[in-house]
């Protein structure tokens, strides 16, 4: 039978599919919901766990929609209740430093060195699978682009599209082919048929499963209509 908390992760995995059609509004209200479930419908010890993936949700919806103070927000909240998971922790802190990146709000030195300490150690307590490490990988790529270390976040973004074909890991496959789509068309200029490559495979499956934000994402980078 299911619990309270697997019905509020099923309310979760709604809020996301919405916000993936761009029903942001309606996975913002799925969320409030979620909340007030966790408030009067759950034990002590599993309110702080509910809330972490709540609020973590509530702050990538609230930067789908470009409301980056908001998000940053909701996404401190989730730090504060995802603290003794290192995992779920990583997973928040990465996307706070995506929006604040996102949003143009100020990145500290600290904010990076904060971002990469919980991803290693997330990756050295609890990445057992291709999956977890790839997910990880990823975003440590990530945060090197952001910071202009480009050969070294195309090294890792490699690694992690080797990571990702091993564990048959299709949408992360996707994910990493966008970044390297990025990555490739800023460093030749604008120009270069290796990252329309990668662009056109992101799109393939990003337009098969019909996630709106990533698919606009990717155009983006080659300024496709």
């Amino acid at each position: 039978m299911e619990t309270d908390e697997e019905r509020i992760k099923v309310m979760v995995e709604e809020a996301n599919r919405f916000s993936k059609e761009g029903r942001n509004l309606e996975a913002l209200g799925i969320l409030e919901q979620a909340l007030n479930k966790a408030k009067y419908m759950l034990p002590i010890d599993a309110i702080d766990r509910s809330n972490g993936l709540v609020f973590h949700y509530m702050g990538r919806v609230e930067q789908a929609k470009g409301d980056y103070k908001q998000a940053v927000a909701s996404l401190g909240f989730a730090l504060g209740y995802r603290k003794d998971n290192s995992v779920d922790y990583a997973y928040t802190a990465f996307q706070l430093f995506i929006c604040k990146d996102y949003g143009k709000l100020p990145i500290s030195d600290e904010d990076v060195k904060e971002t990469k300490i919980a991803l290693s150690r997330a990756m050295m307590d609890h990445a057992a699978t291709f999956q977890d490490i790839g997910n990880m990988m990823q975003n440590v790529a990530y945060v090197e682009q952001k910071k202009g270390y480009i050969h070294k976040a195309v090294l890792f973004y490699k690694m992690t599209e080797t990571i990702r074909e091993e564990a048959d890991d299709k949408r992360g496959l996707a994910l990493t082919q966008a970044r390297l789509a990025e990555i490739y068309w800023k460093m030749m200029g604008g120009t270069g048929p290796l990252a329309m490559s990668y662009g056109r495979e992101a799109l393939r499956y990003f337009g098969e499963i019909n996630d709106v934000e990533r698919i606009e994402q990717v155009k983006a980078i080659f300024g496709w209509e």
